[in-house]
């Protein structure tokens, strides 16, 4: 049984850990010495202390705090590898009476790179739709029956200084809605072309 538990473990993507009471390491699964470049000698006088920043040990620490109060914890911290190298993960703990060994925190952690990556892009996307000079509008896109609707998202501070109209007053509106029948029956026009062609379009 004991074989079989390891080969699932060993079978997984994720970071397996039991830690006692003392943040010592317990079990692991073969990802972690993988990920963190330590031989499985070297884990076993080991604390979970030793794989993040000294700068991330009280918060660690609190965190592990919450589990053994609240019997769950989950923290993003970085974990640090054996090269000196820091890698953003997340980790999902649980507090387990195990026979023979007392209270434990049995959990995963899991690789966040790119949901860190995409965050910063995200980020960096926002920072540039608030401050760019250009008016700039969101517009989504949503099926009536056989026909698109365009209602506006959201606009940027230098859309409202550039036309006048607020957020607050073109949220939710439609081009017609804003702009007249005619004029915005034009550009609902092009945002059909830009959804058949699947490529950008400039009209005036």
């Amino acid at each position: 049984y004991q074989e079989y538990t390891d080969r699932l473990l060993n079978a997984v993507d994720d970071l397996f850990f039991a830690l006692d009471d003392e943040a010592q390491l317990q079990r692991w699964n073969a990802q972690i010495p993988e990920v963190t470049g330590y031989a499985d000698d070297e884990l076993s006088r080991m604390t979970a202390f030793d794989l993040v920043p000294e700068s991330e040990h009280e918060r660690v620490a609190a965190r592990m705090g919450d589990a053994f109060t609240s019997g769950r914890t989950q923290i993003e911290v970085p974990l640090l590898r054996k090269d000196g190298t820091t890698i953003p993960y997340e980790f999902v703990g649980s507090l387990v009476d195990h026979p023979g060994n007392g209270l434990q925190i049995v959990g995963i952690g899991r690789d966040i790179t790119q949901r860190k990556q995409r965050e910063r892009l995200l980020e960096q996307a926002e920072t540039f739709f608030q401050n760019s000079q250009d008016a700039l509008f969101l517009i989504d896109v949503q099926q009536e029956g056989d026909e698109e609707t365009f209602p506006v998202q959201r606009v940027n501070p230098a859309y409202e200084t550039q036309t006048g109209f607020s957020k607050e007053a073109v949220q939710g509106a439609t081009p017609q809605e804003i702009l007249g029948e005619e004029t915005g029956r034009k550009a609902e026009a092009m945002y059909r072309r830009c959804i058949k062609q699947r490529e950008p379009l400039e009209y005036e």
